[in-house]
């Protein structure tokens, strides 16, 4: 691992990511794919860098593994940027956040995705935003309706075609 690593230094390390006995000797094409994730976030760990990217790190990864990322990933002392869908991931290491989504610009937040998700939910139980969150339902389901309904005769469609823009502008002026 490390040159100033002995043996049973790096057979401990190793053993916590899961690798015994003999497995410590296979060469790396001979691992599985969680065994090769598992070795390139050995590498990367202990590479010295201070600044860890890490890009839907727990994909493809079992639970035991994951769990020991997540560990390792709690003691790092750099920095770090993870892109993950894994809220499970980012509940337990996120202290900020960068929201991103289609429906919204993106939102940054300082604090724990458990403090993101409640000052969220306080934010949308106002009664302007229940509201505005109702009315824009209401107009979405009325727009599908009025685009699935098929009957495009020449005499309403102006009307109909009028209608989908009024209520694609309401929901505009909504976000």
């Amino acid at each position: 691992m490390l040159p100033s690593m002995t043996q049973t230094q790096a057979r401990t390390i190793l053993g916590c990511f899961l690798f015994s006995g003999e497995d410590v000797c296979k060469r790396i094409g001979d691992l599985s794919m969680g065994e090769r994730c598992r070795v390139a976030f050995l590498k990367l760990y202990f590479s010295g860098a201070n600044l860890l990217v890490l890009d839907e790190p727990t994909n493809y990864l079992d639970i035991d593994t994951r769990e020991r990322i997540e560990q390792a990933l709690l003691h790092y002392p750099g920095a770090m940027v993870i892109v993950s869908h894994d809220r499970f991931f980012v509940r337990k290491l996120a202290t900020k956040l960068l929201w991103l989504s289609a429906e919204r610009s993106p939102v940054s937040f300082i604090g724990s995705y458990d403090e993101y998700a409640e000052a969220n939910k306080l934010q949308e139980s106002s009664p302007e935003r229940l509201e505005r969150a109702n009315e824009k339902r209401q107009l979405e389901l009325t727009l599908a309706k009025l685009m699935a309904e098929g009957t495009w005769r020449p005499e309403i469609m102006q009307a109909q075609l009028q209608q989908i823009r009024d209520i694609k502008s309401r929901l505009a002026e909504l976000e």
